[in-house]
């Protein structure tokens, strides 16, 4: 006949079985998963409580069932980063994408910027270039046109939501939501009071013409 302790023991085993099953999933895959530890701590809360056999059938089939279900979403999430990240995935994600060259900066060598010149960054940086506004199109067909990309756009995993304070330099916006543009994604825009009234017509017409673009009703004031 098995005492209390021997339950006990046999509990405590099933606990450490859960928690080894938890670390090699962690190792595997290359995360780190704070919340995991908690799962560990309060079965081995209750396998110290609990000395009756009754109780070691729930954790058998936590033992089994959680690490599945966590090993199931760490899968779901590197795919889903890998399409957000670096590499092929965004790659083929941004292949359509096109920006235009503003006439103003077409004597400005980019690749010398990115690669952190600084030489040719002070000497391009005595004459800053100012930009002045274009009056560029605003109907919906453009707008998808300069926008959407040209190439097909991979499904992802999950959509992601952006949102921003604006008041000014609109094209720089459109291009920000040209380069993230995607149609799971969800782009809120907040409008300051300091926006004049043509870039507050040119927010709220992107929220007409795009059903994942939202612009919120109310006007801020940040200082």
């Amino acid at each position: 006949m098995r005492g209390p302790w021997v339950s006990q023991s046999l509990t405590l085993s099933t606990v450490l079985i859960y928690e080894v099953k938890l670390r090699t999933i962690m190792q595997l895959s290359e995360h780190r998963c704070t919340w995991c530890g908690m799962f560990t701590l309060a079965l081995t809360d209750i396998a110290r409580l609990r000395s009756s056999p009754k109780g070691l059938l729930p954790l058998l089939i936590l033992a089994i069932i959680v690490p599945l279900i966590l090993y199931s979403t760490i899968l779901s999430s590197r795919n889903s980063f890998s399409l957000l990240g670096t590499g092929d995935g965004i790659r083929g994600q941004t292949e359509g994408v096109r920006f235009m060259r503003r006439p103003e900066t077409a004597h400005v060598e980019c690749e010398r910027v990115l690669r952190d010149d600084k030489e040719y960054v002070k000497k391009i940086s005595k004459n800053r270039t100012t930009l002045v506004a274009q009056n560029i199109s605003m109907t919906c067909d453009n707008l998808r046109r300069r926008i959407i990309p040209s190439g097909k756009l991979r499904p992802l995993n999950f959509g992601v939501a952006y949102a921003r304070i604006v008041y000014e330099s609109y094209e720089f916006i459109e291009d920000e939501l040209r380069s993230s543009y995607h149609p799971q994604n969800v782009f809120c825009y907040s409008v300051d009071r300091k926006a004049n009234a043509n870039f507050n017509k040119r927010i709220k017409t992107l929220a007409k013409c795009f059903p994942n673009v939202v612009v919120t009703k109310g006007i801020l004031r940040i200082r």
